[in-house]
């Protein structure tokens, strides 16, 4: 997950079923550790703006900003 990329899988296959479900749902929450943020892989899912809650385990000044600036309404962190 990147600010300005978005969500991405290395599994070409999974990023599209995950995409779907994005598409269709209600609303779309990302569970994501720490060590995936600011990464990108080949495959793209979604951009942050489709993302309505993002869950991870960190925060980040920094990130909290990108994040933001990406489109995602609101974030949890799990301490």
């Amino acid at each position: 997950m990147e600010a300005a990329h978005g969500v991405s899988n290395t599994n070409l296959a999974g990023a599209e079923i995950k995409s779907l479900f994005i598409k269709t749902a209600r609303r779309s929450i990302l569970l994501c550790d720490s060590s995936k943020v600011g990464n990108i892989s080949m495959a793209k899912v979604a951009d942050l703006s489709q993302i309505d809650l993002l869950i991870t385990d960190q925060s980040g000044s920094g990130g909290d900003y990108k994040i933001k600036e990406g489109g995602t309404k609101n974030k949890a962190c799990l301490s």
